[in-house]
């Protein structure tokens, strides 16, 4: 991840206690509340919306934010790649939050 520039580091919620206890910083990215009808591809779901988002602006809190965001919407539907959402789909999510 450094030498992608990012300069952090991305760990799991299960990691979080461990790396506070050594006083490394950790900040946490709110989930969105959906009801979940298949959740297989959300971690796909997850990464590769990051990426996409990330590379638009380089900004990370905001990419990790619409990523979790996406990777909502992608679990409120069955399968995993036809329920990924076109842009055009996730923006109407995103603005009915």
């Amino acid at each position: 991840m450094d030498r992608a520039g990012l300069g952090d580091d991305l760990f799991a919620q299960d990691q979080r206690e461990n790396f506070e206890r050594h006083g490394i910083d950790t900040r946490h990215v709110g989930t969105v509340p959906v009801t979940p009808v298949d959740t297989t591809g959300a971690g796909d779901a997850f990464i590769g919306s990051f990426a996409m988002f990330y590379a638009e602006d380089r900004n990370l809190r905001a990419a990790l934010t619409r990523a979790a965001r996406y990777a909502a919407h992608a679990i409120t539907s069955r399968g995993t790649q036809k329920s990924y959402a076109t842009l055009a789909e996730f923006e109407r999510f995103e603005a009915s939050l």
